[in-house]
């Protein structure tokens, strides 16, 4: 049931397992759209909104569905965050104070739960929310620390998520505890291992020494092809010569026959 306010009654509302098949189709359904018509802010704000009604859902599913959808292994949530955060800046100002909670708490169960595999570019992604003001570092800290706690009233609260997820940040804590200045270029690393890296400019030298091997790599085909072309060439020859003594020898034989045959055939005339 809607409110009047335009939002789904949380007590009329329908709870439904975040690995559940609808939850999986609506992750689906926004893959779609990001596949055909790239960052479409709005259409996807739509497609999500379509999607929870049409589930019955509270609105913290949201930000699951969205961003399972939108990244995953073959899109880098790395790359293309900054491509999409409006669109989790807008769910977040909705929610009020529990918004940057829920979008957190959706993002420990990206990287645990839903994309595992991804693990290593958690606290690359949290430094860049940290850079954008998204999150502050008091934030980062009093979760790390386990003190500040998340929204336990919504569908997206996994305590055991939570707990794998802390030693993810443990170095970015670091940081964030040490200074900037001190660990400046912290998160560079990860975001690197996903751009293949330049080959190192060849120099004269080496640029000769690769022709000239090159050059002997060509010649010693050539000569093996030409080896080869002359072998083929030679049992050609061979061949031709033994089919023409096979002709010559069996020409013989039919000669040697006929003459059988007459000397047998004049042996009988006389005798007659």
């Amino acid at each position: 049931m809607v409110e009047s306010g335009g939002e789904v009654n949380i007590l009329d509302a329908t709870k439904i397992d975040l690995t559940s098949a609808e939850i999986e189709q609506g992750i689906e359904d926004i893959d779609k759209i990001v596949e055909a018509r790239g960052p479409a802010i709005d259409d996807l704000l739509t497609e999500v909104r379509q999607i929870q009604l049409v589930l019955n859902i509270t609105p913290d599913y949201k930000y699951h569905i969205l961003l399972c959808g939108i990244f995953n292994p073959k899109r880098s949530i790395i790359k293309n965050w900054a491509a999409y955060e409006k669109a989790f800046l807008n769910l977040v100002g909705k929610d009020g104070e529990n918004g940057p909670k829920r979008l957190f708490q959706a993002i420990i169960l990206f990287f645990i739960n839903k994309y595992p595999q991804q693990k290593k570019y958690a606290s690359s992604l949290c430094k860049i929310l940290y850079d954008n003001n998204t999150y502050s570092d008091e934030f980062f800290k009093s979760w790390h620390a386990n003190e500040l706690k998340l929204d336990k009233n919504c569908i997206l609260y996994d305590r055991k998520a939570e707990k794998q997820f802390r030693p993810l940040l443990d170095d970015f804590v670091q940081w964030l505890d040490y200074g900037e200045e001190e660990a400046d270029g912290y998160g560079e690393e990860e975001a690197q291992e996903e751009t293949p890296k330049e080959a190192p400019q060849e120099t004269e030298a080496q640029k000769n020494q690769r022709l000239l091997i090159e050059q002997q790599q060509k010649a010693q085909q050539e000569k093996m092809a030409a080896s080869k072309l002359a072998n083929e060439q030679q049992k050609e020859i061979e061949k031709a010569q033994e089919e023409e003594k096979n002709q010559e020898q069996a020409g013989e034989v039919k000669t040697q026959n006929i003459t059988k045959i007459e000397v047998e055939d004049g042996f009988d005339i006389d005798g007659i």
